[in-house]
């Protein structure tokens, strides 16, 4: 009989261990900023399509920075697309600022890169993870 164990992603098998992705909003140079850390899967996608959608109703270009993060998945990856798709559509541009080398890979095994704007922004320009700057 399968009985399912911990997962690859943290969780203790239901018991709350906190989230899984931290997503902080800021305000700067006139975008929105979303800083990912953590995990951006299935379970963790709803908070940042959430924050997206605020985001977008705000009017102002987004900036997502995936620096942070230590896994995306399929979901993950989907909220992104739609949302620099809706971008497209509304004149607001969704940039991301490239992840880790296994986050990047996803994006590369997937082909999605290039339906992405990809953003070079100097360290000192980005507020640090989680809201700490």
């Amino acid at each position: 009989m399968y009985r399912p164990g911990p997962s690859s992603n943290g969780s203790n098998g239901g018991a709350s261990a906190g989230p899984i992705l931290d997503l902080s909003h800021h305000l700067r140079d006139g975008r929105n900023w979303l800083v990912l850390v953590g995990e951006l899967d299935f379970g963790s996608a709803p908070q940042l399509v959430a924050a997206l959608n605020a985001a977008q109703r705000d009017g102002r270009p987004i900036v997502v920075d995936l620096r942070g993060l230590r896994f995306i998945d399929s979901s993950g990856l989907r909220a992104l697309l739609h949302a620099s798709r809706a971008g497209i559509r509304t004149g607001l541009p969704l940039q991301l600022i490239a992840g880790s080398p296994t986050v990047m890979r996803v994006f590369d095994l997937t082909g999605t890169a290039v339906h992405f704007e990809w953003a070079e922004v100097p360290a000192d320009a980005v507020m640090g993870y989680g809201g700490r700057s």
